[in-house]
């Protein structure tokens, strides 16, 4: 182990460290800890006052690529056995951050036997690896796996201090008083471990307490300084980037190549917006821009929004600051950072936190954006209108989002991936065949990658659920579990059970709870689990992941979402009963585990209707009778209740095909007939899938028929500058009434979540070339959209802003001979699209 590696793990090993030396104020027997014990076995050692030894422990990290197997773990235990003897009354533990591979779960689940009595097991494997271990010794020794890493560590100890101070005047000064505790406590440790005499290497409880009872008059601050951002930067550019790069583009038409990377956008005053569905990357994004900004001098302070703690902005700022190296920022250090106009915040899962406290988190941004000087802000999430309505109405946006995978993206991460061990050709062939089975959905990173894996493994080709399901069962073989199903089920109803309040995450304590109450519900349908079987299992395979502040999580949001998909499809967990946006993808994936039926196709036509195209692929029911009326249910639901139903005729052709006629000469179910008989007139299809796909279409047609007016005529050549102004002017008045008048005739279902999902459409110009040109129509122009113009600022002459602020540019003539209402069409048309998740209209 060497470079990063090492320094790495000696930063777990002195986190640890801390933890243990915490311990000591709620062990009544102990007295002090010793760091690095002279016999180069133990890392850490708990003393009584008497120099009994009470606990031993020796702290390993492992990368999470990698786990522990039975070699390892053996040669552990037998250094351990080796000096046993001379410490009778102590215990051992062998503490790890990674994870255990199958012969490691067998060592463990052998201590576990041998401290109840039974040293069968281990004396076996002992026996087998040709190892000499002292029974009695082994039985008080004990694995901890995926324990805490460096930043959940020092933010458990954060915790832990925080709960012992005495004399605390409110939460800022606990905040700071903490962390000053907890940088003195490693600066202890990580000095003490150094020094050749080994009393010297020792840590009293003594000192922690004289520690934890020192109430300073002045509490000493880390401030905000050029040279702690140079450090802090440096410490991001010795990351390591990605092995493929993420690009993402402005919502508005035209962008700029420039406009490739969200860093470009976030030099600007407007606040970002950067969204899309679940695993297209925006994450990666936001690490990646993060790293490249590095390296041009410009920080990224990058946080997740489910670390926000209501009306304490400056602590999640702090927070991430010590998640790029933990320096001991606190609130007031990150309040200090807010202020900095070079500095980039950028909150990722704004929109999948729970309304309450994304409410208080739009508050804190309100004040911060009104002040004079404060940070680039841009905010990341899956849903673009809760974005939004995070900000105050006025401040003006940028809404961008992941650029999807094209093949030739495809294939570049598969030839990198592989070290350039397969040609292009071939990895032509394989990004083919994941795009078939996977569709829209290989536009997914995420997915792409596992369908891949899947393809390697001879699985073969499917839909997104089966990926995630044959990914999922290829982690349990990794791992050596068995039953995968039912772990699946009981991690699938704790995510399901989180989702009813909006949530993918928690903390341990709610993780357990909600384990223990998925293992009760399994174990009276007649399993046999247990919370501690679902615990590990999550955390071993590497599905479930601690992240800093104590959140549990999956690997990805699109796990949990999956997994509460399968709660639903095994009825352990009912479906939402109203759902919203945020449900979406877990809907999506019910319907490619089990289809749409008729309560699922409710739903979605009641309260998501712009998900009809999408869950309407998966429908495919036998036909009946019935489909007449549940159609016309649907219908009743999607279209305005001033819009007429029209007649829709189902019926079978002489070759037994099941055909719709929308729009023809007779309603119902008609059985076999002929086109004359239900209408020529008509739209006929396809009708055998279900009734939701006919509604769906039924939706399509009228929402293209409301979207399809007549053409606006062109404008008129203008003969001046001051014409040319009038006329762009007008252009932007008429495209800001034109966009309200349609969604007006709609009046659709969803409508509301149609107007939020529109972006900018008032739009604003640059106006270029010589004024008194006698060709005006030929004269540059740049435009963008924006929020709240003022009428004065419509057609601007000259701007000090940079080339990039403007989403794309054309001649005058483009605009005067552009159809307005197309425009305004193809604005609404985007939104519709967008809510649809897929090119629909």
């Amino acid at each position: 182990m060497s470079g990063v590696d090492a320094a790495a793990g000696f930063a777990f090993q002195h986190a640890r460290a801390a933890v243990m030396a915490l311990d000591l104020l709620h062990n009544a027997d102990a007295d002090y800890l010793r760091v690095e014990a002279a016999n180069d076995i133990v890392d850490a050692e708990m003393i009584s006052s008497s120099g009994a030894l009470l606990r031993a422990a020796q702290f390993k990290r492992r990368d999470v690529n990698y786990t522990w197997g039975e070699a390892e773990l053996v040669a552990e235990l037998v250094r351990w056995s080796a000096i046993a003897g001379n410490h009778p009354g102590s215990t051992y533990e062998f503490v790890t951050d990674g994870r255990l591979g199958p012969t490691g779960r067998k060592i463990r689940e052998a201590l576990d036997a041998a401290r109840q009595g039974d040293a069968t097991l281990i004396t076996e494997i002992a026996t087998r690896k040709n190892a000499t271990i002292e029974p009695t010794a082994i039985a008080r020794a004990s694995i901890a796996a995926d324990t805490p890493g460096f930043t959940e560590s020092i933010t458990y100890c954060l915790k832990q201090i925080e709960a012992h101070l005495p004399n605390v005047s409110g939460s800022v000064e606990a905040e700071e008083r903490s962390t000053q505790a907890v940088l003195e406590l490693l600066f202890w440790i990580v000095g003490r471990s150094g020094d050749p005499d080994p009393s010297k290497r020792t840590i009293s409880k003594a000192e922690i307490l004289r520690l934890l009872e020192s109430n300073f008059e002045y509490v000493r601050t880390l401030t905000w300084s050029q040279a702690l951002k140079r450090q802090l930067l440096d410490s991001v550019v010795r990351t390591t980037p990605g092995s493929f790069e993420l690009t993402c583009r402005p919502t508005a038409s035209g962008p700029d190549s420039d406009w490739n990377f969200i860093e470009n956008a976030t030099r600007r005053n407007d606040v970002v917006l950067l969204s899309g569905p679940t695993g297209t990357g925006k994450s990666t994004v936001l690490s990646q821009a993060q790293s490249r900004a590095a390296t041009q001098g410009e920080l990224l302070i990058a946080v997740n929004a489910e670390d926000y703690v209501e009306n304490r902005l400056g602590s999640l700022v702090a927070h991430g600051l010590n998640s790029i190296e933990f320096v001991g920022a606190y609130s007031a250090t990150g309040i200090e950072a807010l202020k900095d106009p070079t500095v980039t915040l950028i909150i990722d899962g704004v929109s999948e936190i729970p309304k309450q406290p994304r409410d208080a988190l739009g508050e804190d941004l309100r004040q911060l954006l009104a002040t004079d000087s404060h940070v680039s802000v841009a905010l990341a999430g899956r849903d673009a209108i809760a974005l939004r309505a995070v900000l105050p109405r006025g401040v003006s946006v940028i809404h961008m989002q992941p650029v999807p995978l094209n093949r030739t993206a495809r294939k570049k991460i598969l030839v990198n991936g592989t070290s350039g061990r397969i040609d292009s050709s071939f990895a032509n062939q394989l990004a083919a065949r994941v795009e078939r089975a996977l569709r829209s959905a290989a536009d997914n990173p995420q997915l792409f990658l596992m369908g891949i894996r899947m393809l390697s493994q001879g699985l073969g080709d499917t839909d997104p659920a089966m990926m995630y399901s044959n990914h999922l069962r290829a982690l349990a073989d990794d791992n050596g579990y068995t039953e995968i199903s039912i772990y699946e089920a009981g991690l699938g109803l704790a995510f399901a059970n989180l989702a009813t309040t909006h949530r993918r995450y928690c903390d341990s304590f709610e993780w357990n709870q909600q384990l223990s109450a998925a293992a009760n519900n399994l174990n009276d349908a007649g399993h046999s689990i247990t919370t501690g079987e679902l615990r590990e299992f999550g955390f071993e395979s590497g599905l479930i992941v601690r992240s800093g502040r104590d959140t549990i999580r999956s690997l990805h949001d699109s796990f949990a979402d999956y997994l509460a998909a399968i709660a639903y499809k095994r009825r352990l967990a009912a479906l939402p009963p109203s759902p919203k946006s945020d449900d979406t993808a877990r809907l999506k994936f019910l319907a490619e585990l089990t289809g749409v039926d008729a309560s699922l196709a409710e739903l979605v036509s009641v309260y998501l209707p712009f998900l009809c195209p999408s869950i309407s692929q998966y429908e495919s029911r036998d036909p009946e009778p019935g489909w007449h009326d549940e159609t016309c249910r649907h219908l009743s639901h999607l279209l305005p209740n001033r819009t007429a139903r029209p007649r829709i005729a189902y019926w079978t052709d002489t070759t037994g095909r099941l055909l719709a006629t929308v729009g023809g000469n007779v309603d119902g179910w008609i059985g076999p007939s002929t086109i004359d008989d239900v209408g020529a007139d008509g739209r006929t299809f396809l009708a055998s899938n279900g009734p939701l796909t006919t509604a769906t279409n039924v939706y399509k047609l009228e929402l293209s028929r409301v979207l399809d007016r007549e053409k606006s005529p062109n404008s008129p050549v203008p003969p001046t500058d001051s014409v040319t102004i009038d006329m762009l002017t007008s252009y932007s008045d008429d495209l800001l009434q034109a966009v309200p008048d349609i969604l007006h005739r709609v009046g659709f279902s969803g409508t509301e979540d149609l107007l939020r999902a529109i972006g900018p459409y008032r739009i604003q110009f640059l106006l270029g070339g010589d004024p008194s040109s006698s060709d005006q129509r030929s004269r540059p122009v740049r435009y963008r959209y924006l929020d709240h113009l003022p009428n004065a600022s419509i057609v601007l002459g000259e701007s000090d802003e940079p080339g990039d602020a403007w989403s794309g540019s054309a001649r005058v003539d483009s605009f005067l001979r552009r159809d307005l209402n197309d425009s305004a069409r193809a604005i609404v048309t985007e939104a519709i699209n967008s809510l649809a998740e897929m090119k629909w209209l």
